[in-house]
């Protein structure tokens, strides 16, 4: 199971384990709203089907090479890459509704610390 070693704010993880899938929630210590950053995780299971969002883009990322979608010029909503014989998919929280948490900067920083 890997695990980001950067996170931009002070969280608290909760795991759940639903057969080779391993989804997190990280939420931030000081929110009401209980929105939750996710990262799932599953096998790399022989050829992953490409990403047909026409709003997806593929840049290089640290170690890994990742297909980020985006909405509009500055939302960076998910981030898909494969590590370690592993499938990653970090998610974007909105909170409040309708805006994103978490800059692209940040949610990079994320991606790139996963270990």
């Amino acid at each position: 199971v890997l695990r980001p070693t950067w996170l931009p704010e002070e969280m608290t993880m909760r795991e759940q384990v639903e057969g080779d899938t391993v989804s997190m929630g990280f939420t931030p210590a000081e929110s009401a709203s209980g929105a939750a950053l996710t990262l799932v995780q599953r096998p790399t299971v022989g050829e992953e089907a490409a990403m047909t969002d026409p709003q997806a883009s593929t840049e290089q990322i640290g170690p890994y090479t990742v297909t980020v979608i985006r909405r509009g010029a500055e939302g960076c909503v998910t981030y898909l890459w494969e590590a370690n014989g592993l499938s990653l998919t970090l998610t974007n929280v909105y909170d409040p509704p309708g805006t994103l948490k978490y800059s692209c900067e940040q949610m990079g920083q994320i991606v790139a610390g996963v270990r």
